[in-house]
């Protein structure tokens, strides 16, 4: 968390971000100084609370086969992998055991090197 936060946090709000408006609770803390504060730090704010968004399966794809060197084992990738709540890391590991499953092995082996990427892309916060 960043100093803004932390001082808004520490006045005793809570703040969320709905897209280019930054909402704040309880608004019987909010004082006319902490209200400019904000106003004086909107852009950063939004830029730290609203999360990136997720990278196509072909760029993963793309990433896990051009640096295949720098990520985990298989098997532990894969255990990072379940253990994450991303929409893509969900559907990246059932497709992976889908492919298993009906031996589609150049499909394993794409839906495998997408893991890669995504495991690149998110290695900030490995297991």
């Amino acid at each position: 968390m960043n100093a803004v936060l932390f001082r808004l946090r520490d006045a005793g709000l809570r703040v969320r971000v709905e897209g280019d408006k930054v909402l704040v609770s309880p608004k019987g803390r909010l004082t006319p100084e902490l209200a400019d504060y904000i106003r004086q730090h909107k852009a950063e704010i939004i830029r730290v609370l609203t999360p990136a968004p997720e990278p196509g399966l072909n760029e993963l794809a793309e990433l896990g086969r051009s640096r295949w060197h720098e990520t985990p084992f298989p098997l532990e990738m894969l255990d990072w992998l379940g253990a994450q709540h991303s929409e893509s890391a969900r559907v990246l590991h059932r497709s992976l055991y889908d492919a298993a499953a009906q031996g589609d092995v150049e499909g394993y082996d794409n839906i495998m090197c997408a893991c890669r990427g995504l495991w690149l892309t998110q290695k900030a916060a490995p297991p």
